[in-house]
């Protein structure tokens, strides 16, 4: 039985799906009132996802843990501006933004030309921040 719902369907306001966790997410449960989330991907199953890997393009982010089994929540509004924890350090440039890429834990880190595009965050970090981005996945940027 599917259980991934998108976002025009019943149950769903916003940009988010439902898919089950063919493997434990670990987001950031420490983060209090404004966790940051970590990138997912679809897996060979479309009505499962896993955490994505080092370099993929995510569908978008799971913001709390998720069980083996368990329905994961799954935010995957492009363009739109959510929170995601960093696994390395972040600095913006002068305009205030940096693009970044997926790490092995589905965390943001800093892009690198030959990897494909997580986001745009808007603020500077270091390892387990949470920070906000606006969700630009794609191929990579030469």
């Amino acid at each position: 039985m599917a259980v991934r719902k998108l976002a025009n369907q019943p149950g769903q306001d916003g940009p988010r799906l439902t898919a089950i966790a063919t493997a434990a997410i670990t987001a950031n449960p420490t983060a209090g009132k404004y966790p940051g989330g970590v990138g997912v991907k679809l897996d060979t199953d479309p009505n499962n996802c896993v955490v994505t890997g080092a370099g993929e393009i995510p569908i978008g982010i799971v913001r709390s843990n998720v069980a083996v089994g368990e329905k994961a929540t799954i935010w995957c509004g492009l363009g739109h501006l959510g929170l995601v924890t960093l696994g390395d350090t972040v600095t913006v440039d002068a305009d205030g933004t940096a693009l970044v890429k997926c790490d092995a834990a589905g965390k943001a880190v800093p892009h690198t030309t030959s990897a494909n595009v997580f986001g745009t965050v808007i603020k500077a970090g270091v390892v387990g921040d949470v920070v906000p981005m606006f969700f630009k996945l794609g191929r990579p940027v030469a």
